[in-house]
């Protein structure tokens, strides 16, 4: 990023599985532009996680059946 003049970037807290912990959490990840996502590790075990993509396309790490839901909380001003 020190090349670049106006650095742009996105940053966010995404859900995330930890396939050693089996746990769902919240990671930050940070994205420069044009260049690969930098991805928090799991505030459980330490390990590194993947980012979910779409939340109700993902099963439950614990039984493996019931799919996930999505749900919006919060207000934004």
């Amino acid at each position: 990023m020190k090349d670049m003049e106006f650095p742009i970037y996105d940053f966010a807290y995404q859900p995330a599985h930890c396939e050693y912990c089996c746990q769902i959490v919240s990671v930050p990840v940070f994205t420069p532009m044009e260049k690969e996502p930098v991805v928090g590790r799991c505030p459980v075990c330490g390990r590194r996680v993947k980012p979910m993509k779409s939340i109700g396309k993902n099963v439950c790490p614990v039984c493996g059946n019931k799919t996930l839901l999505e749900e919006e909380t919060g207000i934004w001003d």
